[in-house]
C-alpha cells in the first residue's frame, strides 16, 4: 500500500520538478524523517547515516532498489542497484525507480531474471515465501547463478575503480538470507540486511526471509540493531573503527529503548554523536 501511495506522489511531483537539480531531489533525509511517522519501510536510514559518518564508501551494491537508493547515491561514489524479478514480482517498481533516477550519474540500475528464465530462482523465491524453508536442499542451481551474477558485478566495479565496500539486502523477494550468505562468501567488507527482526528472538522459527541460513564467518562481526523492522550489519574484522562505531551506535539505541523508547530525531542525534567515530 505504501508503495502505491508513493507511486501516486511521484507521478504528481513530476509536474512540479525544478529546472535545476535531480528529479529525486525531494528524497532527502528530512523527507525520510517525515515518512517515518507512517511507515517502517525506511527505518534503516539513520543506521546508514551512522555508517556514512564513519567510513567513505566507494562502491555499494544494493539488492532491491527504492527510495533509499537516493540517499545512498548522495553518500557513495557509485551505486549498483539490482531489482530481482519473478513471475510473482514484476518490474513495475523497477521502472518507477529507473524513471526517477534516470538523471543520476553515479547510479547503475539492472534487473535480475527479467525474462523469468531461471526456474530455480523462481521456485526458490516462491518456496521461501510459502514454506519458509531452504529450497537449496532441493535444487541449489539458483545459488550458483546468483553467486555468478554477484561475482560479475564485483569484478565490473573493481574494473571501474569503485570496488564494492558495502552491500545492502532488502529486495522484494524472499531469498534474502541466500543473498547475504553469498555476499559474505565474496568478502564484501560490510554487508547489511533489513527486516531481520522477522526471524529474531521469539519469531525465529518463522524463518520468513531465510536468515537462519546465514552463519557469520569467523572474520566478521555481526551487529543487530533492534529498531523498527530490524537491521543487521556484518562487518569484516579488518575494519575495527567501523565495528566500534556501529557497536557504540547500537548500544546507545538499546539504552534509550530501555529508558522508554527512541524517536527518529533521537536516532539522528545518536548517528551523529562523535563517540567511536574515527579521529575522535
Amino acid at each position: 500500500m505504501f508503495r502505491k501511495i508513493v507511486d501516486l506522489f511521484f507521478s504528481l511531483l513530476m509536474f512540479a520538478l525544478p529546472v535545476f537539480g535531480y528529479q529525486s531531489d525531494f528524497v532527502t533525509y528530512d523527507w525520510f524523517c517525515e515518512q517515518a511517522s507512517t511507515t517502517s519501510y525506511m527505518d534503516h536510514i539513520p543506521h546508514w547515516r551512522r555508517l556514512f559518518n564513519t567510513i567513505k564508501v566507494r562502491g555499494m551494491l544494493e539488492c532491491g532498489c527504492g527510495y533509499s537508493s537516493a540517499y545512498f547515491m548522495d553518500n557513495v561514489d557509485n551505486l549498483i542497484s539490482i531489482e530481482y524479478i519473478t513471475p510473482g514480482y514484476g518490474d513495475h517498481w523497477y521502472q518507477i525507480c529507473k524513471s526517477l533516477y534516470s538523471d543520476r550519474p553515479n547510479w547503475i540500475p539492472m534487473t535480475y531474471n527479467a525474462d523469468y528464465r531461471s526456474n530455480g530462482f523462481n521456485n526458490a523465491c516462491a518456496y521461501q515465501c510459502a514454506m519458509h524453508k531452504d529450497y537449496a536442499l532441493i535444487d541449489n542451481i539458483y545459488l550458483i547463478e546468483l553467486d555468478r551474477h554477484f561475482k560479475e558485478q564485483i569484478k565490473n566495479a573493481n574494473d571501474r575503480g569503485c570496488p564494492i565496500d558495502v552491500a545492502f539486502v532488502d529486495p522484494g523477494v524472499y531469498v534474502r538470507g541466500d543473498m547475504v550468505k553469498l555476499l559474505l562468501a565474496n568478502n564484501i567488507p560490510v554487508v547489511a540486511a533489513h527486516d531481520t527482526a522477522s526471524d529474531y528472538g521469539t519469531k525465529e522459527k518463522e524463518n520468513l526471509y531465510g536468515w537462519n541460513k546465514v552463519i557469520t564467518p569467523a572474520n566478521y562481526v555481526k551487529i543487530y540493531i533492534p529498531y523498527g523492522q530490524g537491521t543487521t550489519f556484518w562487518i569484516h574484522e579488518r575494519l575495527p573503527s567501523v565495528i566500534a562505531s556501529m557497536l557504540g551506535y547500537r548500544d546507545a539505541i538499546v539504552q534509550m529503548q530501555d529508558e522508554g523508547g527512541v524517536t527518529w530525531q533521537e536516532l539522528t542525534a545518536i548517528a551523529d554523536m562523535p563517540q567511536f567515530l574515527p579521529n575522535n
